[in-house]
């Protein structure tokens, strides 16, 4: 999908220009966690043209030495031995081939912002999980649910504020829900509480690279032990077994006799889209478990205003203000 696309190419921009020195691993995090929490298409899209520029005009000056040195080179090599002027060459040819995969890959992001086929794109409000559920609740209400005096649902900490989108999310609770009363065939007991969670948790049992950069950026921070919401849905039905555990996630897998192995997957899919994660297991004695982790408004205003500028200390110029930027 294009998200993935617009992820991909910077990281991949990000690993050749931080090979020259144009940019320190900081501005690299920066930039892959601002295009993760992304903004609203029409300004996520302004975002990556002004980032390309801004790289632009690091790797632009050294695109522009290596050529110049380049043209320069027979001159320069004047009475060197010819194994050392080889092995000059080389390293110069190298230098340029590598300045210039930087140049094209930032021409690459820029038109790929300026078509404006970024998808899936980050639009979040803030919410409390009660309104997440509400949706659930009318399920419930109106279902033969509400005629079961053997299940029990109860809530806890759900006025718990989250970043989401409703519209997407509502549907998620409605099926973990459904399939946790038909799991214990509406006997038993549905608990739904959340709690804060740090991002050291939820390393714990879903690891990944942009939780990695999280850990790293919010460390010695109090955000770190708070950056997440924890929804934990439990049902006191039967546990997973070895299969399930394995492979309940995976399309056209079910358990149902009737089903067609899109309906867990299509939840975890849209907790994703919502920068969350969701994991799941087995507790004991009895029960199942679901853990849906999203993201709050304190969180993504901090990922928000993470810089992207570039220090000018780091062009491998003498001065790069004597030289024009490369203009895209």
């Amino acid at each position: 999908m294009g998200f993935e696309r617009s992820i991909d190419s910077i990281c991949r921009l990000v690993s050749v220009s931080g090979s020259n020195g144009a940019m320190d691993s900081v501005i690299l995090d920066n930039i892959i966690l601002r295009t993760f929490f992304a903004k609203p298409k029409r300004v996520l899209c302004n975002d990556i043209l002004a980032l390309a520029h801004t790289i632009n005009n690091g790797v632009a000056p050294l695109y522009m030495q290596a050529e110049l040195l380049q043209a320069e080179c027979e001159d320069l090599l004047v009475g060197v031995s010819p194994q050392i002027a080889h092995a000059i060459k080389a390293k110069l040819s190298e230098y340029r081939k590598s300045t210039h995969k930087s140049v094209e890959l930032i021409h690459n992001v820029a038109e790929y912002s300026m078509k404006k086929e970024l998808t899936n794109i980050f639009n979040p409000i803030s919410l409390t999980v009660d309104d997440l559920l509400l949706d659930a609740k009318t399920y419930i209400a109106e279902s033969a649910l509400r005629f079961s005096d053997k299940l029990r649902i109860s809530y806890e900490n759900t006025g718990m504020y989250v970043q989401a989108d409703k519209l997407a999310l509502s549907p998620v609770f409605v099926d973990l829900i459904k399939n946790a009363s038909e799991a214990m065939k509406q006997t038993g007991n549905i608990e739904i509480s959340v709690r804060a969670c740090s991002i050291e948790e939820i390393k714990a049992v879903q690891d990944g690279s942009i939780l990695k950069l999280l850990q790293k950026r919010l460390h010695g921070t109090t955000l770190h032990l708070q950056a997440y919401r924890e929804i934990r849905l439990y049902n006191s039905g039967p546990h997973f077994n070895e299969q399930m555990l394995s492979h309940l996630f995976e399309p056209g897998y079910t358990t149902k006799k009737n089903g067609h192995g899109i309906g867990l997957l299509s939840v975890a899919s849209k907790v994703q889209d919502s920068r969350g994660f969701i994991t799941f297991e087995n507790c004991e004695p009895v029960g199942v478990a679901f853990k849906i982790y999203l993201p709050t408004q304190e969180l993504i205003d901090y990922v928000r205003q993470l810089p992207l500028k570039i220090a000018t200390e780091n062009y491998l110029v003498t001065d790069p203000s004597s030289l024009q930027p490369y203009v895209i």
